[in-house]
């Protein structure tokens, strides 16, 4: 499949990479056969019509000027600029003086209740302060498109003023219309205009008003299957493809490269093969949210999208990663595949995520057997060197994540193994004191941790700009640490084991995938007043999930609400904790579309169903689907 453009991804706004990097990551992208890299901006570009839009540690435009100098000098590399002007715009719209262009200001109108900010297209200014934007990168960026963003506006045409517009015309010819008065603007200043698919599509008829010279950027994250599914439609299969060219649009090919080399190259794969059919107008590889995770994470998946650039059968994943290896890296390398692949296991985990969420009281097992991967693959890791630049990144980052997230799985192990303990009342006290050790023993690394952490972000990010994955050792070291003081109180008597593990809601959820739904968590004494314990927002990606929602007590009424978009799978609840198991026992009432509402009872292998099905009709009419509760009693 030979493409003449083919393009990759940095997402600047998630995290700002310094120019050094950047010109690393250039370099990179260049010996593999990119010819564009889109640098996706919102507030981490420099804007000087509108400086308090960016962030101090944005890109400057002196600074993307020589970084384009370079890629055009060394690899006939394009730089291409994002910058949102719908939504994802709260790098304009939350700063003080430009917060009145907000297409919602009362939280009433809120079609979905994101906190996405996004332009109003009613709103005369709106134009101008997008040129003024537009019109200073247009100047200096040599590539000939300007990518406008346009992604997950859920709330577009949801003010007063635009939803008496859209009874008129429609949602679909007034996103359309927008789209193309932006198009206007960046057409006159000599640019062509991109955007991404999704919102074309939600909002019925988009299409055929839409500019034929507008680039539509086709993203798709997931396997495809014969045609990829549309999210918030249940993954309705959908030709996207045939609709651009019913349409006579030019698209590109957008799949996702990140950590996970097996996932990712299934999507690139997969898609490429749909594609390939199509006559695309290149391939955008999009990289997204890199904030705890070096972007160096991404290269093999990266090389591999290039590598299908290459001849007209695109390669086997597993042996194109044998072929990356051997390119960058020495030492027993036949076995860095299978690091590749726990690599992708462990990347995305986050180190601490909080006491009420580590103690869950269910087995441990999962987490000491990923902890025990994790120092097996430290210690093959220390068998390979990189041999190149990339080889090295990579390397570097493969050791971060397998320390961090070693040391991180057996705390967390450990915690719940001493909660479970609690809750079944099973309390040998040298046992438990063993276990305060061991979490002692490795709360001494975290120091060490924290300093390899810093060291590999101030290499390639800026100091001003906070590491999240620190401020989550430097949170676990004053909990855990006061978690073992606690336990110890508890153990000589000074204490009640239920002030420091309390009852716990356990839900067990089949997702089906449906994006913003919010499935929010109450619970009562009575059954008359309940009380907020939690959310579980946009439900995460496919598949059955057991989640744990803390009770400040023991309510043996429990209330579910969804809101949002799409059907979500309820499969059993329980309330669990010390001395104490609570089942379904009777459902009280429910609302809205509720599905084999009984099968909650039974923990039967049919879930009961929350939600529609079929979320277009409210979506499109700028409304969310009625909301869908179920009340249960337990005992």
């Amino acid at each position: 499949m030979k493409l003449k453009s083919l393009a990759f991804q940095v997402d600047l706004a998630r995290q700002a990479e310094k120019p050094s990097t950047l010109k690393q990551i250039i370099d990179f992208g260049g010996s593999v056969g990119y010819n564009e890299l889109f640098l996706y901006g919102e507030g981490a570009l420099e804007y000087k019509t509108h400086p308090n839009c960016s962030t101090p540690w944005a890109l400057t435009q002196k600074n993307f000027i020589k970084l384009q100098q370079y890629a055009k000098d060394e690899y006939s590399m394009r730089l291409v600029p994002v910058i949102p002007v719908l939504g994802h715009a709260n790098f304009i719209l939350n700063t003080k003086e430009l917060e009145h262009l907000r297409e919602v200001k009362d939280s009433a109108d809120t079609i979905i209740n994101v906190n996405i900010r996004q332009f109003c297209p009613a709103i005369p200014e709106t134009y101008k302060v997008i040129e003024e934007l537009l019109s200073e990168w247009a100047e200096i960026t040599s590539a000939p498109y300007i990518h406008i963003g346009g992604d997950e506006s859920w709330n577009f045409a949801a003010c007063p003023d635009c939803r008496k517009k859209a009874e008129k015309i429609g949602r679909g010819k007034m996103l359309a219309e927008y789209f193309n008065d932006i198009n206007a603007i960046i057409k006159k200043h000599g640019k062509q205009t991109m955007v991404w698919h999704d919102m074309l599509f939600y909002f019925e008829d988009c299409l055929q008003y839409l500019d034929k010279d507008i680039i539509i950027c086709d993203w798709h994250y997931k396997a495809v299957e014969r045609h990829p599914g549309i999210s918030i439609y249940n993954w309705k299969k959908t030709d996207f493809q045939a609709v651009y060219q019913k349409h006579e649009l030019s698209f590109l090919a957008c799949p996702r490269s990140k950590c996970n080399y097996e996932e990712d190259t299934l999507n690139i794969k997969s898609l490429l093969e749909y594609s390939q059919k199509n006559n695309p107008a290149g391939v955008l590889n999009t990289v997204w949210e890199m904030s705890g995770i070096p972007y160096a994470s991404c290269y093999p998946s990266l090389a591999y999208c290039a590598a299908c650039n290459k001849g007209t059968n695109l390669p086997d994943p597993r042996e194109f990663l044998h072929e990356f290896t051997k390119e960058h890296f020495v030492g027993d390398i036949e076995l860095l595949p299978l690091l590749t692949d726990l690599f992708g296991e462990a990347a995305e985990l986050k180190p601490f995520t909080g006491l009420d969420n580590w103690i869950t009281y269910q087995d441990s097992e999962a987490d000491m057997m990923l902890a025990g991967k994790l120092d097996e693959a430290i210690n093959i890791l220390k068998k390979i060197n990189g041999k190149t630049v990339a080889g090295k990144a990579y390397k570097e980052a493969l050791k971060l994540i397998f320390i961090r997230m070693a040391i991180a799985k057996r705390l967390q192990a450990t915690v719940n193994e001493i909660a479970k303990a609690y809750a079944a009342d099973n309390i040998i006290k040298s046992r438990i004191l063993n276990k305060l050790k061991i979490i002692s023993l490795l709360l001494d690394k975290i120091p060490e941790q924290i300093k390899f952490e810093q060291k590999v972000w101030n290499k390639n990010r800026y100091k001003e700009q906070a590491n999240p994955i620190v401020e989550q050792w430097q949170t676990a070291e004053i909990t855990l640490g006061e978690f073992v003081k606690s336990v110890r109180k508890i153990i000589a008597g000074k204490i009640k084991a239920s002030s420091l593990f309390p009852p716990t809601l356990e839900l067990t959820l089949v997702n089906n995938d449906c994006s913003w739904q919010e499935l929010t968590i109450f619970s009562s004494a009575n059954g008359k007043k309940y009380k907020k314990i939690g959310r579980y927002p946009q439900c995460g990606p496919f598949g059955r999930y057991v989640k744990t929602f803390k009770l400040s007590d023991t309510g043996k009424f429990i209330k579910l609400e969804l809101t949002g978009l799409g059907q979500l799978l309820v499969h059993y609840a329980r309330i669990i904790g010390p001395n104490l198991e609570l089942s379904p026992k009777e459902i009280i009432t429910t609302e809205g579309a509720v599905i084999n509402k009984e099968n909650i009872l039974t923990d039967d292998y049919k879930p009961t169903l929350m939600g529609s099905a079929d979320a277009s009709k409210y979506f499109s009419n700028g409304m969310e689907q009625p909301k869908t509760t179920i009340e249960i009693k337990m005992t």
